[in-house]
């Protein structure tokens, strides 16, 4: 008895493409536009449950009307996505970006994050003032208190 040869289905979608007239390279352009339209799903889906109705009221119910997404998306492989998603996670995004922000996450060309950052390095400098301050206050009630002592000790009040 033999072994079972591994089924290649990349060879068969090529020889059904080719009996139904179509090129090796449609096909494969077919595939690239049903992947495309995948991803393009799950993120139109990921998003609405992300932001609900902000979501729906700036974009709307159906998946990517006029396709406006999916060309500013083109590209961009699942990992990217993902990449994006988590951005507007990290980033703390109240509202859903624009489809060119949102490519900007994904690719990590993001203006915002740039932004985001800087504004957190602020707030780490006005902590780190404030909590300066805040020991030189108690520094100060340290030396107010000493100084209180001696002259209570001085004039025998202690």
């Amino acid at each position: 008895m033999g072994t079972l040869k591994p089924i290649d289905l990349e060879a068969i979608q090529e020889r059904i493409a080719a009996q139904q007239g179509a090129s090796p390279q449609t096909h494969n352009e077919n595939a690239r536009r049903l992947e495309s339209r995948t991803l393009m799903t799950h993120l139109w889906e990921l998003m609405a449950r992300m932001y609900g109705h902000k979501w729906s009221s700036a974009f709307g119910d159906e998946i990517d009307p006029g396709n406006v997404w999916a060309a500013v998306i083109d590209g961009l492989d699942e990992m990217q996505i993902r990449h994006g998603m988590r951005e507007l996670v990290r980033q703390g995004y109240d509202w859903p970006p624009s489809a060119p922000e949102f490519r900007k996450l994904c690719t990590g060309a993001s203006d915002v994050s740039w932004e985001h950052r800087r504004i957190e390095a602020a707030d780490r400098e006005r902590q780190q003032k404030a909590l300066q301050d805040l020991r030189d206050a108690d520094q100060k009630q340290a030396e107010a208190d000493a100084a209180i002592a001696g002259i209570k000790s001085i004039m025998g009040m202690s």
